[in-house]
């Protein structure tokens, strides 16, 4: 199935089987805020993965990360059915990664599954990198993975850029995507979210379906 896409009926079908695991990964892990400082005696940020909606644990956070990757990436695809379903998007599964791209053509799922592993990376670079320490607590922006880069910490005040990446699509890999830290030690923000511009990303003479997360 890899590489070719379903007929239009199967795809609806599975289409519906994906959204339903899909949307409460995305839409309803529990988290710890991105905004509050962990405090239960449990709860060690150093072995979270934080994206721009909070702390995970690594397994929700791979889980969750891969959801986000098909919901960024094919936002079109991921809206096309009213549906509220639910499926766990695990690219090293092979049969939920062949359910996932079944839906997808070829060039689309090799993309979906490289954000999922920039996202797994990430995590990883995260769990084993000490956190910034000293100072005041907003004398940075804390690490985060926003839905298709890796950002580490950064000092408040600064801008910071990152390579696009190549899983989006028409990217120009050459150019890079740009991120805020503001002077209070938070993110620039967009609709109440962390946010990063990822329009010079974009060829512009292609077709933007998605310039910015």
């Amino acid at each position: 199935m890899l590489g070719q896409r379903l007929p239009c009926v199967w795809k609806q079908h599975l289409l519906v089987i994906l959204l339903l695991v899909i949307k409460p990964f995305v839409e309803e892990s529990a988290s710890i805020s991105y905004d509050s400082t962990p405090t239960h005696s449990s709860v060690d940020p150093q072995r979270m993965c934080t994206d721009r909606f909070g702390f995970y644990d690594p397994e929700s956070f791979n889980h969750r990360s891969c959801s986000s990757c098909y919901k960024y990436l094919f936002p079109t695809l991921y809206f096309s059915l009213n549906a509220s379903i639910t499926i766990l998007p695990d690219q090293f599964d092979s049969r939920s990664s062949d359910l996932d791209c079944s839906t997808l053509n070829a060039d689309e799922c090799k993309r979906w599954k490289d954000c999922c592993a920039a996202a797994i990376d990430c995590c990883n670079s995260q769990l084993q990198s000490p956190r910034l320490s000293g100072g005041d607590q907003r004398s940075y922006c804390g690490r985060v993975w926003d839905g298709f880069s890796c950002w580490d910490d950064t000092e408040a005040g600064t801008t910071v850029y990152r390579p696009c990446p190549f899983h989006l699509e028409h990217s120009v890999t050459i150019k890079n995507a740009v991120k805020t830290c503001w002077s209070n030690g938070t993110w620039f923000e967009k609709d109440g979210l962390p946010w990063t511009d990822y329009r010079p990303c974009v060829d512009k003479q292609e077709a933007i379906k998605m310039t910015v997360i």
